[in-house]
């Protein structure tokens, strides 16, 4: 039962897409053309003008088929595109991206106990970033940079035993980082 709801949830949604593109086919198809200018615009020209618009009536009418017809399969296509993107997103691009989510779990977990240790961890911390921001600015999208800069101060975390106040500054922006990468793994409109 789940495969079949799920088959026509699918192709419902491929066929409202298409119809979403495609309106101004249906619009040519119900207008018939040819129709609204015998009983309409022919009436209320001169014959001059009837004898002049003719021929151009008659081949447009002709026409009409065609375009209806490009329209839809330019619909179809477009629709079959952006759902195959939808569908097969750029592998790197995760698994890049899972690759800075777990440095900075290896960051967070490192145990820091002199000030040596915290100057390294905070050249870490910045290659890190900086890595992770150059990386997401050259593969991904503009919306996606700004969501991983995304800096929002928040209540510090417990990071369980920190050296001084600076090595917990530290782990709460690596947390905050972490999380915005989180947000574009897990997201996939990010990607």
């Amino acid at each position: 039962m789940g495969t079949w709801m799920g088959f026509f949830r699918s192709s419902s949604s491929f066929i409202w897409r298409v119809f979403r593109r495609a309106w101004s086919a249906i619009v040519l198809w119900l207008l018939n053309l040819s129709e609204i200018y015998s009983r309409f615009i022919a009436k209320w020209i001169g014959p001059d003008w009837k004898n002049f618009l003719d021929p151009y009536v008659a081949k447009a009418s002709k026409a009409t088929p065609y375009v209806i017809g490009i329209i839809i399969i330019v619909a179809v296509l477009y629709t079959f595109y952006e759902v195959d993107r939808e569908v097969h997103r750029n592998p790197k691009i995760g698994k890049s991206l899972k690759q800075f989510y777990s440095r900075s779990g290896e960051m967070l977990k490192r145990t820091i106990s002199n000030n040596g240790e915290l100057i390294v961890l905070q050249k870490d911390a910045a290659t890190w970033r900086a890595e992770a921001e150059a990386w997401v600015r050259d593969n991904m999208e503009p919306a996606s940079l700004e969501r991983f800069q995304l800096f929002r101060h928040r209540l510090p975390y417990n990071h369980g035993s920190t050296l001084n106040d600076a090595h917990q500054v530290l782990l709460n922006g690596i947390s905050i980082y972490r999380e915005n990468i989180q947000a574009l793994i897990e997201h996939d409109e990010w990607k």
